[in-house]
């Protein structure tokens, strides 16, 4: 009998449609002789529809979408059409969304809380990574290089704006780059090359998200990426990427919608695969990848993105649910896709069962004495 894999895509996110194209390469990728996909598509409203009929990319826009509830009875963990139609229980749930609450922890905590197995890294280790702030703050205790950076919430900005640009002019200088927290696939990312410009951006940064992050911006610099998973227990490294910029930033346009029309996604940026690189240098990308995934108490698999500036290297942010899953790297090691999807899969069920068996319960009378006094 084949095995339910509940496929997620889109959300409340900015990346929606980026998740939309990662969710379809799942479904038209997945092993259908051993696995029964179940589409999920999550509206921009949060909406949480199947899509039972959806086979291929070609009918996404035309397939019926039906409401749906999670939950869990004897018979293990469910979605079901409507509130009282067919219970699907499923055996893994593969997560293809990119930000929002699909990639910052809060679909992964309503999973955990119905024990769904899912192929992403867990509710805590998203939180973290989803938040580029916090994960520099990791990274630096475990004295892993990042970038010269300044935090911020937005009501810092609100209430002082000339402090916060007065203390960003002064820690970090310029060009510095500003950031929101929270956002991926370089969305409300801006270079500031003096204050008024600072200013701008900042105003711009405070309307997207309630927390910014500001670093120097360096020169001279290349971008490396990599892809970590778990087999077995076993982390695994991915080949190195070098991505090809048509300018100072890797833009939106670059990373996903010139490639709409092709592969789509990440896999279609241009690159070189594997990166040109001296032997030290991959062989220090692959020691900070693997002290960087076990820093943010990443599972399954990320893509963890490098900057490359004067002969030294920082990371500059970890991808929980990467832009095509990173697909396009490990076949680059000769693992093709739908052997990869059936790993992540596999995976996550040996995830999700090591956790459960460290559970316990701790017994005692104080409830029947409470209601009996």
């Amino acid at each position: 009998m084949k095995k339910n894999i509940l496929i997620a895509f889109g959300g409340v996110s900015s990346e929606h449609e980026v998740s939309i194209i990662t969710g379809l390469q799942i479904l038209e990728n997945i092993d259908k002789s051993v696995y029964n996909p179940i589409p999920l598509y999550i509206t921009k409203d949060g909406l949480f529809l199947l899509m039972p009929n959806l086979k291929n990319k070609k009918s996404f826009f035309t397939e019926k979408r039906i409401l749906c509830h999670f939950g869990k009875d004897n018979n293990g963990s469910f979605v079901q059409y409507g509130t009282f139609g067919k219970k699907e229980y499923i055996y893994s749930a593969y997560l293809a969304l990119h930000g929002g609450m699909g990639e910052g922890g809060q679909l992964q905590g309503m999973l955990e809380c119905f024990d769904f197995a899912y192929t992403s890294p867990d509710y805590e280790s998203s939180v973290i990574c989803m938040n580029k702030n916090i994960a520099k703050e990791v990274l630096t205790y475990y004295e892993i290089p990042t970038v010269k950076g300044l935090a911020f919430l937005d009501t810092d900005f609100e209430k002082e704006p000339n402090k916060v640009i007065q203390d960003i002019s002064k820690s970090l200088g310029f060009p510095a780059i500003i950031k929101p927290a929270h956002l991926g696939s370089t969305i409300g990312i801006n270079i500031a090359n003096n204050e008024a410009e600072l200013s701008k951006y900042l105003s711009a940064a405070v309307q997207v998200d309630k927390e910014i992050l500001v670093e120097e911006f360096l020169t001279d610099i290349k971008e490396f990426n990599i892809s970590a998973r778990v087999v077995r227990g076993e982390i695994q490294l991915s080949e190195i990427e070098e991505p090809i910029k048509k300018s100072n930033l890797l833009s939106f346009d670059d990373k996903y919608a010139n490639g709409a029309k092709k592969t789509g996604g990440m896999a279609s940026l241009d690159r070189n695969l594997p990166a040109n690189i001296p032997e030290a240098l991959r062989i220090e990308i692959n020691d900070l990848a693997i002290k960087t995934f076990k820093a943010l108490r990443c599972s399954k698999l990320v893509r963890i993105d490098f900057i490359y500036s004067k002969n030294k290297l920082f990371i500059c942010e970890i991808n929980q649910i990467p832009g095509s899953m990173a697909f396009y790297l490990w076949e680059a090691k000769g693992i093709m896709f739908q052997s990869q999807i059936t790993d992540l899969i596999e995976e996550s069920i040996l995830d999700r069962d090591r956790v459960q068996k460290k559970r316990f319960s701790y017994s005692t009378d104080i409830v029947d004495k409470f209601v009996s006094m």
